[in-house]
């Protein structure tokens, strides 16, 4: 939240860090799950690892390019749709990890909306080799296994550290996707039976007819890290990593069949429902879907030097590159046979550098924090036909392209002020004032439609400007050695320009509905206020927390209904939308074996104005839930620990005008309710047996896809 290293307390925000025993405890194999308990945060992951969109939710934003995710400094949201591929990070390679909530554009620019989210690598302090296995399973649930090996090593007296680690991860998968169709009066083919009413998501009649098959997923990263700590004043980091991500759908299968036991799952069948003769139509493309894979090297170099008491830079510079992005769709006449389909693909790169400069007591009392970033991105969209829908590689004619790049330059400074210092039971009054100024343009935006004349733009570049102020006043109490209250008030304004994807990109989705881009779209922006208190009891033993939040937010970049009867969405620029939100928690270390924690979120996150579809206002943004409590415990004693948490995520809606109502059928968002379970033993020093429950209790509900169920499991962990 700083941008350098800070006490907390001092700071004029709500900041947490997650460090690696506590991600060891909660036994999380990516790092958004890590985070899933943090007050504040919804981890929206539905389906395991086969979650290609695994996103963290903050402050009522919830894009994957509203939430500014780093490692050792470095942006990891992509150039293409601003997202983070959390499962291309291996968990096990991560020292800490930083939460800082709210707006953070004065220091980071774009993206940090809702806030930002610093990973921080582990260093290594001698050698070493580790080694982590697990293995999980449910009922209807294939099995899951992660293998993990690292090795550290540090030279030249300690001048020189190399880590390098490789990560391995395969979920065979369960059956995610179920079929539903809707039918009309009538008796067109023969009479069949298996078919099941249920209502669809926004209440209409529909019936189940079927369900896709297995979808899993495996993802492997490779990673080489190196250290140079030159002498005291000065160091070198630098990092590589490569990952491959894929996931995969086998066959599905129809529920239907005739008065002779045969499976129908082709052509017109009818059925008798609430005394009326009803009839639809199937086709082989029902049952089957595509797959997806995405390959990327991320490449990261940082210097940190201390010229003087007074003077200390950091440099830093980065390349995401996305090399493989695709996923196969099939068509109409696709079938378990093989048969035509498509193919979409978009390679991406980000890179990015910045400088800055922490200038201590220049001024008395005064640390200021200067500098320039500069990022750029470039991405490439192609749709080809494919003669083979279950061979990637087997390309046939373009049919779409659409592409862009984007620049992004700015300046900020920032100033902390030690107003009062160690004045009777007032520890200090600090004052956080900064600015930022952003210079954001596009560049070669097109999109062309191959089976159209009408559809072969070429856009015309695009600037913006932006400043982003922020300030905030942090005071700190010593009443007594049993109680150090913190209180601190802040505000600021924050902006985040379209993704190349909300700009050029136009597609249709396999539920019919056309999703367009918006080349006109504008920056986003937002000013935001928060009011907060921190009270620390018994030397940190117990922590109570609360933060109150109001954020404006104008020009949101929203999908909206432009027609319903036609189907069709798009990017728009909403008029205002406005968030009010909550975070409360409270954690206790009672005895030495033992920690309870809680807390509680509240986030009203509502559309104000709409002229796209005047629908959608008084309605909550889609994706965001109004309530998430979390609760749990943790017992470690000698050889023995014990957590066990629960989470509880409120009602969130797909549909713009919140018409999504009904849970518990395919592509609704229901509450739900989880409990996870994780029993550690460790017989010796160096080597862990987890067993763990996730889902405890087999609460069954649907996040868009259907949750996966109980799953139980073990893993060991040895260091050398």
């Amino acid at each position: 939240g700083s941008k350098t290293e800070r006490a907390i307390e001092n700071l004029p925000a709500s900041i947490t860090v997650t460090d690696k025993s506590d991600i060891e405890k909660n036994g999380a194999t990516n790092i958004d799950e890590a985070l899933a308990y943090e007050q504040g945060i919804y981890n929206k992951r539905s389906k395991g690892l086969m979650e290609s969109m695994a996103g963290l939710t903050m402050r009522g934003f919830s894009g994957a390019d509203q939430v500014l995710v780093l490692l050792d400094g470095q942006p990891l949201n992509n150039g293409y749709v601003g997202r983070v591929q959390f499962n291309n990070i291996a968990v096990e390679d991560i020292q800490k990890i930083e939460v800082a909530r709210g707006p953070f554009s004065s220091l980071y620019g774009g993206n940090a909306m809702g806030g930002v989210i610093n990973m921080t690598s582990r260093i290594p302090a001698k050698q070493s080799l580790r080694f982590r296995g697990g293995f999980n399973l449910g009922k209807d649930i294939n099995p899951n296994h992660n293998l993990y090996m690292g090795y550290d090593d540090v030279f030249a007296d300690g001048k020189i550290g190399v880590a390098l680690s490789y990560s391995d991860k395969q979920d065979e998968g369960y059956v995610t996707n179920e079929i539903q169709k809707t039918a009309s009066k009538g008796n067109r083919g023969p009479v069949i039976s298996g078919i099941i009413p249920q209502k669809d998501r926004y209440g209409k009649e529909t019936f189940l007819i079927g369900e896709n098959g297995i979808n899993s997923a495996k993802n492997r990263s490779v990673s080489g890290r190196l250290w140079l700590n030159l002498n005291e004043q000065h160091s070198i980091r630098s990092s590589l990593t490569a990952s491959w991500y894929n996931y995969y759908n086998d066959h599905g299968k129809s529920f239907l069949h005739d008065s002779l036991g045969r499976i129908i799952d082709t052509g017109y069948v009818s059925f008798f429902y609430n005394d009326t003769t009803y009839s639809l139509r199937m086709t082989p493309n029902n049952f089957i879907d595509g797959q997806g894979g995405q390959a990327s090297l991320v490449y990261t170099l940082s210097y940190q030097g201390k010229l003087s008491d007074c003077l200390t830079i950091n440099a830093g510079a980065g390349i995401n590159n996305n090399y493989e992005n695709w996923y196969t769709s099939v068509v109409s006449s696709s079938s378990r046979n093989g048969g035509p389909g498509k193919i979409s693909s978009t390679p991406n790169v980000k890179g990015n550098f910045g400088f800055q400069a922490e200038i201590n007591n220049l001024i008395p009392k005064n640390t200021l924090l200067t500098g320039i970033s500069f990022e750029g991105t470039i991405s490439e969209t192609k749709e080809h036909n494919l003669r083979d829908w279950e061979n990637p590689d087997d390309l046939d004619a373009i049919v779409y392209k659409s592409a862009g790049q984007s620049a992004n330059g700015g300046i900020f400074i920032n100033d902390e002020f030690t107003i009062i210092e160690d004045a009777g039971i007032l520890k200090n009054l600090i004052l956080n004032a900064g600015i930022r100024f952003d210079y954001w343009r596009t560049m070669n935006g097109m999109n062309r439609d191959y089976t159209s004349t009408k559809v072969n733009n070429h856009y015309a570049d695009h600037s913006k400007s932006s400043l982003s102020p922020r300030a905030g006043l942090t005071l700190n109490l010593n009443v007594s050695p049993a109680w150090k209250p913190t209180f601190w008030i802040s505000g600021g304004k924050a902006f985040r320009p379209p993704t190349n994807y909300d700009l050029y990109r136009t597609w249709l989705g396999s539920t019919g509905v056309l999703t367009e881009s918006n080349p006109d779209l504008k920056p986003e922006v937002m000013s935001s206020v928060e009011v907060a208190m921190v009270h620390r009891f018994f030397d940190n033993r117990i922590d109570l927390s609360f933060v109150g939040y109001r954020n404006l937010i104008s020009n949101m970049i929203y999908t909206t209904t432009v027609s319903d009867e036609l189907k069709i969405q798009r990017k728009e620029n909403l008029g205002k939308a406005k968030t009010d939100g909550i975070e409360t928690g409270l954690s206790g270390r009672l005895f030495s074996f033992l920690t309870l924690f809680t807390n509680y979120t509240w986030t009203d996150a509502k559309v104000k104005e709409n002229p796209v579809n005047p629908l959608s206002e008084g309605k909550r943004v889609t994706g965001i839930p109004e309530h998430t409590v979390s609760y749990g415990f943790h017992f470690e004693k000698g050889w023995l620990a014990l957590r066990m948490g629960s989470r509880y995520v409120s009602k969130r809606y797909n549909a713009d005008d919140n018409s999504d109502t009904v849970d518990g059928v395919f592509g609704s968002r229901d509450p739900f309710l989880i409990t996870d379970l994780r029993l550690t033993i460790s017989p010796i020093k160096r080597v862990r047996f987890i067993f763990n429950a996730d889902n405890l209790f087999n609460n069954e509900f649907y996040d868009y896809y259907k949750s996966p169920g109980r799953t139980m499991g073990g893993e060991i962990q040895v260091t050398f």
